[in-house]
C-alpha cells in the first residue's frame, strides 16, 4: 500500500474515533460527566487527563495512535522518494 494512502486512512480512522468519542460523551449527564467538565464539545470532549494513561484503554490514546501513524506514513513517503 502506498504510504500516502495509508496516511489518509489512519487520519480518517483517527477523525472517526474523535467524532465517536465526542458523541459518546455528549450523551452523558453534565452533572456527573468528567469528560464534560474537563473538555468542551468543540474538542469532542477530548480529555488531556487521559493522554498518556496506559492503565486504561481509552479513546484518547487510540486517537493519538492513529494520528501518529498517519504522520509516520507521511514522513515515510517524503523521505523515501
Amino acid at each position: 500500500m502506498d504510504p500516502l494512502t495509508a496516511a489518509v486512512f489512519f487520519a480518517f480512522v483517527g477523525v472517526l474515533l474523535l467524532l465517536h468519542h465526542g458523541y459518546k460523551h455528549s450523551l452523558e449527564d453534565p452533572a456527573t460527566s468528567l469528560a464534560q467538565r474537563e473538555s468542551c464539545p468543540e474538542a469532542c470532549y477530548f480529555q488531556l487527563s487521559d493522554v498518556g494513561n496506559v492503565k486504561t484503554c481509552n479513546h484518547e490514546m487510540w486517537i493519538i495512535f492513529f494520528f501518529a501513524l498517519s504522520i509516520v506514513c507521511i514522513l515515510w513517503s517524503v523521505y523515501t522518494k
